[in-house]
């Protein structure tokens, strides 16, 4: 098997966003890579001035039910997958009038984006991309001969490799963005599995989905994550790693890591990865510390977590069981942010965070601006409090926002009121009967 690197001569491109697209095409034609597109990159192509092949022409079939079927095909697959080392496939494409395609560039449907907007049920299913997740599994499965780009911000790497190796990219590189294109579809596919199970308020699916837990936490508060320390519970594996190494990060804390992981991480001078090979129970009792004038502070650690049997509804409407799965997930961050901690969550992700306020009602607007600037929105979560409320405006800046139940210790002279205010909104709401309120 023969892997040096050969000149792109043809690059199929499908992409959803299309930032960075008309110079990166450009950057191609100019090195004489023909380009092949489908309809609306296409036409983003053709406006530019640049020669496109619509993927029409060479499929004989026009795109089909509202573009549900457009690359899916053999003279598409089949340039993608066949191997230029192997003369049986070499012949198959020459009888068939197949041409082989060096490049891919594609972008998937945003499916996360219009769930976290909020869309109904059929939008989002109109937003899982079938053609996209195919078209780069295909080209990543024949990473050792096609190059593929699932993400704007590698286009000059290519065009940079391309100009300083007679138009090629490297092995190294096309195994680098192979392992980004498989990570970018198995964290695709966990989040529709995970909506559906929401859809169908399945709290523990039959197989559980994970490789995502990054992503929705760097979603949260991308700003905040600049220069940050990342900790992680299991093993580091390298679709985590890749992720991670994509964002200035300083230092990565695992368990453990794949061989693949190390790999990844060694290449960011800057990071320091520190394996912990085990983790402490965080059931264990403990002591916290806090200097104060002349003195120390010492407290047993916050080592107690409330489970579904000790909640107790308190609200006309009883939250479902997908929302108490959420509720008692937004407790536990709840219990590690500093007070007053205010936290709403969906789909077992965090999607807005206030800490540290005077009052509790500044951390639920700071929370909601946060998800705002984000792209998350707060419709459809849930939302946790580390105290009670001690008025019920905290909860209506909640409720305004779109939270949908509610999780708070309870004990405020003014719980009645507070209750009120979420019969009043039809959200359901209930007391745990635990304070955390880390200070």
């Amino acid at each position: 098997m023969t892997t040096a690197p050969r000149p792109i001569r043809r690059a199929l491109i499908s992409v959803y966003d299309k930032t960075g697209l008309v110079p990166f095409a450009k950057g191609l034609a100019a090195r004489g890579v023909d380009l092949v597109s489908t309809g609306g990159s296409a036409q983003t192509l053709a406006a530019a001035r640049l020669p496109v092949t619509e993927v029409a022409k060479l499929t004989g079939f026009p795109e089909m039910l509202d573009g549900r079927v457009k690359t899916l095909h053999p003279a598409i697959h089949g340039g993608l997958l066949a191997r230029p080392d192997r003369p049986d496939h070499l012949a198959a494409l020459a009888r068939h009038g197949i041409a082989e395609i060096d490049l891919l560039v594609s972008n998937l449907y945003p499916f996360t984006a219009t769930v976290a907007a909020g869309a109904g049920r059929e939008e989002c299913i109109e937003n899982i991309d079938i053609g996209g997740v195919a078209l780069t599994r295909a080209g990543a499965k024949n990473h050792e001969f096609v190059t593929v780009v699932t993400d704007p911000a590698d286009y000059d790497l290519v065009l940079g490799e391309m100009a300083n190796s007679g138009g090629a990219v490297s092995l190294a590189t096309r195994r680098q963005l192979a392992r980004k294109a498989f990570a970018l579809t198995a964290a695709y596919d966990a989040a529709i599995a995970t909506w559906l199970a929401g859809e169908e308020e399945v709290a523990f699916p039959e197989t559980l989905v994970v490789r995502e837990a990054w992503d929705k936490a760097l979603a949260c508060d991308p700003v905040s994550a600049f220069g940050g320390i990342v900790a992680v519970n299991r093993p580091l594996d390298a679709a985590t790693a890749e992720a991670i190494a994509q964002i200035f990060v300083e230092v990565v804390i695992a368990p453990d890591a794949e061989p693949a992981a190390f790999e990844i991480l060694a290449q960011r001078n800057t990071l320091r990865l520190l394996l912990t090979g085990s983790l402490p129970d965080p059931r264990a009792p403990g002591w916290t510390f806090r200097s104060v004038a002349g003195g120390l502070l010492v407290q047993e650690r916050d080592r107690v977590s409330v489970g579904a049997d000790a909640l107790k509804v308190v609200t006309r409407r009883a939250p479902t069981e997908a929302e108490i799965t959420e509720l008692l997930f937004a407790d536990i961050v709840a219990k590690h942010v500093k007070s007053n901690a205010i936290v709403f969550a969906r789909g077992g992700a965090t999607v807005g965070i206030g800490a540290g306020q005077p009052s509790r009602v500044d951390s639920v607007k700071i929370a909601v601006a946060k998800a705002t600037q984000a792209g998350l929105g707060i419709r459809g979560a849930v939302v946790a409090s580390d105290a009670f409320y001690p008025f019920a405006d905290g909860l209506e800046e909640a409720i305004k926002a779109g939270a949908t139940a509610a999780l708070q210790p309870g004990g405020s002279r003014r719980d009645a009121e507070v209750i009120a205010a979420a019969d009043a909104a039809g959200i359901a709401m209930v007391f745990s009967g635990l304070r955390h309120f880390r200070h």
